[in-house]
């Protein structure tokens, strides 16, 4: 479809090759699927199960034979568009050809060993998100701890001499200008 076909208040995904998605009243597809972006940001994947509208420069992999498909996908999030960087065409917008994708290469592992490895890419991606999370948490109260001594630092200060404004206690107080003046 063409991407001017998107809406915001459509019923189903509709991907094109920008992060973000927008929405379609209708669905060509209705699958698991890896969306690749044939243009713009060249070999940015996503992942996604069901419904879904395509945009007429993103490609679509899917019935997956030889390979798990999250595993496939983890592949490929982490080495296409490394891949695709010096073989994309176009000066303005990049873009690639369907030829391009089909003759990336990758090691095809037995289904056993497929699922082996991506149980352990799974475990140690949910430990790093649990990582991050306990870091974020971590920062959040380093920021109030300091927030709060600041609080007390200043509201225990026995020897205020007095108030003063910005202007008073700067020696200069104004704002940029511009280079260019209007004629």
């Amino acid at each position: 479809k063409d991407v001017n076909e998107g809406n915001d208040q459509g019923k189903y995904p509709f991907f094109t090759c920008a992060k973000e998605h927008k929405y379609s009243d209708t669905y060509s597809f209705d699958r698991e699927a890896i969306l690749i972006a044939g243009n713009g940001t060249v070999g940015q994947t996503l992942f996604y199960k069901g419904k879904f509208e395509a945009y007429q420069r993103t490609y679509i992999l899917s019935n997956f034979k030889k390979m798990n498909s999250e595993l496939l996908f983890i592949i490929l999030q982490n080495n296409l568009m490394k891949y695709l960087a010096s073989k994309a065409l176009g000066n303005t917008i990049p873009y690639i050809k369907k030829e391009m994708l089909e003759n990336f290469q990758l090691t095809i592992l037995e289904k056993d060993a497929q699922i082996s490895v991506l149980h352990r890419i799974k475990t140690t991606l949910n430990y790093i998100d649990e990582m991050i999370k306990n870091y974020e948490n971590e920062i959040l109260e380093i920021k109030k701890f300091f927030n709060s001594y600041l609080i007390k630092s200043f509201t225990n200060i026995d020897k205020i001499s007095d108030r003063k404004t910005l202007k008073e206690i700067s020696d200069t107080f104004g704002r940029g200008k511009s280079k260019h003046r209007p004629r």
